[in-house]
């Protein structure tokens, strides 16, 4: 009877385990473009549009694991575009931008559902370059 209650369980809450958090969005395709993602920051007072590409190289033995995710660029609004982590001119405030985004970024893209993705399409690339627009609103 404990066997067939626990496998009962199993069977109920295994899917909940292994689906996509809702916390995480799904970055890999277009169709989604029209829903705005929103993160809440206390250091921010105004919205902060952000834009980035992310490059994403996949573990050699397994297609669908991650290996490295790498924050190329993030632009705030038209005029500042941060190309890399090693920039000597940013304020600290930038710096702070620049963390933030690399921190949810290199998340979301390490929990994105690969499998999903390269189901529907016939080749696979070993680095991939992907992008989006998230929003920064203060609490």
């Amino acid at each position: 009877m404990k066997h067939t209650i626990l496998f009962l369980v199993l069977i109920f809450f295994c899917p909940f385990i292994y689906s996509q958090s809702k916390c995480i969005p799904y970055l890999l395709s277009n169709e989604n473009k029209d829903e705005k993602i929103y993160v809440c920051d206390p250091c921010v007072d105004d919205t902060i549009k952000v834009q980035f590409k992310v490059s994403i190289i996949f573990d050699d033995t397994t297609r669908y694991t991650v290996k490295s995710v790498i924050l190329q660029s993030v632009q705030v609004g038209a005029k500042h575009v941060f190309l890399s982590r090693f920039d000597k001119k940013r304020s600290s405030f930038n710096q702070y931008l620049w963390d933030v985004c690399n921190a949810k970024v290199t998340y979301w893209y390490k929990n994105q559902p690969y499998k999903q993705f390269y189901s529907k399409i016939p080749f696979v690339v070993d680095n991939t370059i992907f992008g989006a627009t998230f929003y920064i609103v203060s609490n």
